[in-house]
């Protein structure tokens, strides 16, 4: 009987969502041999999210956590992804926020004086797309349609700001008007098919259900069929809760659904939000969305979440638009809404970097850069995402 063939990595990642995807790419660049596993399961959260970074939050538009650190190193980790894998994933965008009453509308003003003065007119760490080298694909205007982002968008001192002009006249219902706030979105249906694509075309992806079952605990690493490595790191998204070693974590999952429309009349580079979300697709399609649903039965698209998206279209737009398909699927999210980031107290070789959440695309990569920190040099990681704070939990 001949012997089983070892191979030999330094980490395991099991899942390619963004979160596996961001934390694989941050290990490579640092020099690290990573296998990842993946099943391709469609419908998943990375798979069917928009990818929005949008740098508030809530009815009082308050700054999101730690975002003048966390923007500035998704911007380089996107930018850096796009050059080595020759493709254009990452765009900054106005999102342009109709409001669905004066009492809103009075409160982004509110919100943009108060945090004018507390920045002190400092500039927001907004980068330029053609200063970073990116390749902006132009949007053409058709007939009666609105061009895109204009020279009215300052692009310094803050991330909310009045518009100096109005904007989708005839187009949108805003009988109180609009305010802007900087964003950006991340085209995950192009930046997660050619990481997967490099990775195999460097024997770095196995297209395989990973069955932590079989996960064998060793003294200096961990054993999984014929593949060796220092440690494996859950990436699982959603999966995670119903991994035995993790299941004492707090995971609160969600679901969320979105339509994919066509919206003739319509053309834009900007992100437009009301009670729905407008996000520009390929081939003039938008994503439409999302709900947010603590409970439900199953992540299949559902008559009554389709039935409040369309709601939400119809109190937005003025003209006609054509649903050309309904998508769902859960998010992996926290009671904290923090990331689970960290090594198993009583397994350190058995590690998990999930519960992203909404924010996915915002947090993963300046979270992925505190762990590989950690793994590699041994920094301790931010507490509020360390999962030190849940360790009663998984002794």
């Amino acid at each position: 009987m001949s012997l089983q063939t070892m191979h030999q990595y330094d980490y395991i990642i099991i899942g390619q969502g963004i979160a596996g995807t961001v934390l694989s790419w941050r290990l490579v660049q640092a020099g690290q041999r990573v296998l990842v596993y993946d099943n391709g399961r469609p419908g998943t959260a990375s798979r069917t999210a928009a990818g929005i970074i949008n740098p508030v939050s809530g009815r009082r538009f308050e700054l999101a956590w730690l975002y003048d650190i966390i923007y500035p190193e998704a911007v380089r980790c996107y930018r850096a992804m796009e050059n080595e894998l020759g493709i254009s994933c990452f765009h900054e965008r106005d999102i342009w926020n109709v409001w669905p009453s004066a009492q809103m509308r009075d409160a982004f003003e509110r919100a943009v004086k108060e945090f004018e003065s507390n920045r002190g007119g400092a500039e927001a760490p907004h980068f330029d797309e053609a200063a970073a080298g990116a390749d902006p694909q132009p949007v053409i205007p058709s007939a009666g349609a609105v061009p895109p982002t204009g020279g009215d968008t300052p692009r310094s001192a803050s991330y909310m700001f009045k518009p100096a002009a109005s904007r989708y006249e005839g187009l949108l219902h805003q009988p109180h008007g609009a305010g802007i706030i900087k964003g950006a979105n991340v085209h995950l249906h192009r930046l997660l098919p050619a990481w997967r694509t490099w990775l195999l075309h460097r024997d770095m992806l196995r297209e395989e259900q990973f069955d932590i079952t079989a996960l064998a605990m060793q003294e200096e690493g961990v054993q999984y069929k014929d593949v060796t490595a220092r440690a494996a790191i859950c990436c699982e998204g959603v999966e995670s809760p119903a991994n035995p070693y993790f299941a004492g974590l707090r995971f609160l999952p969600n679901k969320g659904e979105a339509l994919l429309v066509e919206v003739p009349g319509l053309v834009t580079a900007d992100i437009i939000k009301k009670s729905i979300t407008l996000v520009p697709q390929e081939a003039g399609t938008y994503w439409a969305g999302a709900t947010f649903s603590w409970e439900y039965a199953n992540a299949l698209p559902g008559a009554d979440a389709r039935a409040s998206l369309e709601s939400g279209l119809q109190q937005l737009l003025r003209i006609p638009y054509t649903v050309k398909d309904h998508i769902a699927a859960v998010r992996p999210s926290g009671m904290d809404r923090r990331p689970f980031v960290g090594m198993h107290p009583r397994y350190p070789q058995l590690g998990i970097f999930n519960g992203m959440g909404s924010k996915g695309c915002s947090l993963a990569p300046w979270a992925a850069g505190q762990f590989c920190r950690h793994l590699l040099q041994g920094q301790p990681l931010r507490p509020e995402i360390d999962i030190k704070r849940y360790f009663n939990a998984l002794r």
